[in-house]
């Protein structure tokens, strides 16, 4: 694709703008209750083990110990503040940029922070491992696995932050357009148009993501009776890591997958003046 094509992020583009409202229509973006509470629960044993495991290596404080504790401690810090970015509140709030022919959807700002944080100190981590193998000091049982697993963190973690590969994965973007829905990943982009949409609802497993399914593709069959139907892979958006309203955007996309004569208006700022006096009419939620 063209330099131009590419979403305000990448371009150095885009004033990012921020609408709230008090009645958000239809209903939450969540999974069901009893799995986020499974997710989120072992979320919190992880954190509370890997800080427990850093607490205790700094106490030791034998060889490498310390420094290995201190990372864990701060791989721990940086998976809360994770955590919290997925599940944290945004209710009523759309925060935007007008780019092109369409409204983009930018992922939230702490994002960019949470995975360059954590890139830097998995980087650290491998360099303890790799140090303390070079100094010839003890690590428990990781005697021989210790540098290689060094070495494949510090190679992988350096790569991505030289490359630029960490800050770009780092940044998902959702873009309406009065064509289709698409989600960009860095430079690459797929998108989905309205005619293909068959329906839209939220993940029946991950919290605050949202499925857009196709409509079924009909497959010719020599020598059959008729065509078969395929269904194309669904196009997932994970509004957990955008700083807009996962309820609000399910909403704006109901309103125009179900009202074809509007859509014109995501090219414009009546889309955004419709959100702000909440004007989005019904949708066909499931």
């Amino acid at each position: 694709m063209t330099h131009d094509e590419r979403p305000p992020r990448q371009r150095g583009a885009g004033v990012t703008r921020t609408v709230r409202v008090d009645v958000v229509p239809g209903p939450p973006v969540v999974a069901p209750r009893g799995k986020q509470a499974r997710a989120v629960a072992i979320a919190a044993v992880f954190l509370v083990g890997l800080g427990a495991a850093g607490g205790g290596m700094v106490v030791r404080g034998e060889d490498a110990y310390p420094a290995l504790g201190a990372t864990f401690l701060g791989l721990a810090v940086v998976c809360g503040a994770a955590i919290c970015l997925l599940v944290g509140p945004r209710r009523g709030r759309l925060r935007f940029q007008r780019w092109g022919g369409g409204l983009v959807l930018p992922p939230s700002r702490a994002l960019g922070v949470v995975v360059i944080a954590g890139t830097v100190l998995c980087a650290a981590l491998g360099a303890v491992l790799l140090g303390a193998w070079l100094t010839g000091e003890e690590l428990g049982s990781g005697r021989r696995s210790g540098p290689v697993v060094g070495l494949l963190l510090l190679g992988l973690c350096l790569y991505g932050l030289l490359s630029g590969s960490a800050r770009r994965g780092a940044t998902p973007r959702v873009m309406l357009t009065p064509d289709g829905v698409s989600r960009w990943v860095g430079d690459r982009a797929t998108v989905v148009p309205w005619d293909e949409i068959a329906e839209v609802r939220p993940h029946p497993a991950q919290v605050r993501v949202l499925v857009v399914l196709r409509r079924p593709v009909p497959i010719p069959r020599p020598l059959a009776h008729g065509p078969r139907e395929e269904w194309p892979a669904p196009l997932e958006l994970p509004l957990g890591l955008h700083a807009s309203d996962p309820a609000l955007v399910w909403a704006v996309i109901e309103h125009y997958l179900a009202r074809p004569g509007d859509r014109w208006e995501l090219a414009t700022e009546v889309v955004v003046e419709r959100v702000a006096r909440g004007g989005l009419g019904p949708g066909r939620y499931r």
